[in-house]
Formats: structure tokens, C-alpha cells, sequence
């Protein structure tokens, strides 16, 4: 997206990703100590309210989202391949549930680390290209936004949203990092399912 063409949708574009990768990973990070009561005294699934978090979050964004493509249409007008949002948004969600119930199972064992994401979410907001361009910044800049996996996300969600079909390159990226972030999510809670329940 050439920011010049319509500036306040890459912003509110990046806006509206960042929020929902910042508020559901956070939420979803706590969300079993929170409800450590419910969980120690039922048979309930521990990935339920990480997941029931994720979608909550996640109708926040679709509102979002629905303002986003208005802002496209007024700009760029109906182009069919606003359909790649589809795709586009599944990954983003995927992403956010898996990252999400990984870091909810590691922080049963380690009770400070949403204290820890919290103080990194402002530093990974100005190393990821929600107000900036990667064109217009330091060479260093741009290969911390290569390596940065929201920098991807933000830049195939932007392009469906202005007519382009999104980068494969970065839509590859995001699905290994999906399907390596869930094996290990996997890993462990076959591993410390049991003491993960014990520890609440």
C-alpha cells in the first residue's frame, strides 16, 4: 500500500491489527491464572477460555476490519481481490490463538510473564510498521521489520485491503511460524498438561 494513496487507512490498518495481536495475546497470556478457580475445580478444557478470549477480541477487530475496507472502497473502489482478506484473516487469527495458548501454558509455570509482555508490547508497537514505512527508515530498522512476523501480517492485511494480492513470500512465513508455534504449544501441554492444571 503507497501510503501517500490514502494514508489514514495504513494507519488505521495497522491500528486495528496491532490492538487485536496486542489485546488478545495479553489476555490470553493470563486468562488460566485468572479463572484459576473454574479450572481447578471443573473438568473444563484449558483451552477454552484462551480461545473464548481470542474471539472475543476478535469481533472487535472484524468491526474493525468492516471500517477499514470502507475507507479501501472510498479510495481504491470494489476490487474482487479484497477477498484475500478472507485467507488474510484466518492466518491473523490463527497467529494470535496460537502465540496465545502457548504463552497461557507457559505462564501457569512462570507467574511474572504477562508482567514481562506487557513492558515488551510498547517496544514490539515502534519496531513494527504500524506508523512507519519500511522505505523510510534506517537500514537496521528494515531488517528488524523483515525478521518481525507482524511486520508480514500487517503487510499482506494492508495489501487485500488496497487491491493487491498479498506477498505468497510473507503469507509462507506466517504459516511455518503458525504451524512451529502450535507444535510446540502441542509439546508442552502433552508434557506439563497435568502439572499445568496442578500448578493453578
Amino acid at each position: 500500500m503507497a501510503t501517500g494513496e490514502n494514508y489514514p487507512l495504513y494507519l488505521f490498518s495497522g491500528i486495528a491489527c496491532f490492538t487485536f495481536f496486542q489485546s488478545s495475546v495479553v489476555r490470553m497470556a493470563s486468562s488460566l491464572i485468572d479463572r484459576r478457580t473454574i479450572l481447578s475445580r471443573s473438568p473444563i478444557s484449558i483451552s477454552v477460555f484462551p480461545v473464548y478470549i481470542l474471539f472475543s477480541e476478535g469481533i472487535i477487530f472484524l468491526i474493525y476490519t468492516v471500517f477499514c475496507i470502507s475507507l479501501s472502497y472510498f479510495t481504491f473502489g470494489f476490487h474482487y481481490r479484497i477477498l484475500f482478506l478472507l485467507p488474510v484473516m484466518v492466518l491473523i487469527f490463527l497467529f494470535n490463538c496460537g502465540l496465545g495458548l502457548l504463552l497461557s501454558s507457559v505462564h501457569v509455570i512462570f507467574r511474572d510473564l504477562k508482567e514481562a509482555i506487557v513492558l515488551f508490547m510498547p517496544f514490539l508497537f515502534w519496531l513494527t510498521p504500524v506508523v512507519w514505512t519500511v522505505n523510510k527508515v534506517p537500514f537496521f530498522l528494515q531488517n528488524i521489520a523483515i525478521l518481525n512476523p507482524l511486520s508480514h501480517i500487517l503487510g499482506i492485511y494492508r495489501a487485500a485491503l488496497s487491491g493487491m494480492t498479498p506477498d505468497w513470500l510473507s503469507m509462507s512465513y506466517i504459516i511455518l511460524l503458525i504451524l512451529l508455534i502450535f507444535l510446540l504449544h502441542f509439546f508442552i501441554a502433552m508434557r506439563l498438561g497435568s502439572a499445568i492444571r496442578d500448578s493453578l
